[in-house]
């Protein structure tokens, strides 16, 4: 859980930090936008698509557009909409750690 926090704190501050800078040169902030953005939704692909699969799929396709915007050199849409996708990659990573223990088999279920 601590994981998840310092994830979510990490890429909060990356998000600022993208948007401060994205006055400059915006090719960095916008590869680095992707970047981030990749690594977090890699790092809970697996149980996202396991427990959180609809959600997971908006965000590849969310993903999907930003690196289409990227390979266009439309580095100020990338930008623009980082944060709102890092976002729902977040919500990825809380989604799964929080399923409904009354789904699980009876016997386990007891027992938590």
């Amino acid at each position: 859980m601590k994981s998840n926090q310092r994830i979510t704190g990490f890429l909060t501050l990356c998000s600022v930090a993208i948007l401060f800078v994205a006055c400059a040169n915006q090719m960095e902030p916008a590869k680095n936008a992707l970047d981030n953005i990749n690594t977090t939704l890699n790092s809970v692909s697996a149980d996202a698509q396991k427990y959180v699969p609809d959600e997971f799929a908006e965000a590849q396709t969310k993903v999907a557009a930003l690196t289409a915007s990227f390979e266009k050199k439309d580095y100020a849409a990338v930008v623009a909409g980082a944060p709102a996708v890092l976002q729902g990659c977040i919500g990825c990573s809380r989604a799964e750690t929080e399923f409904d223990l009354t789904t699980m088999p009876p016997p386990v279920y007891r027992l938590v």
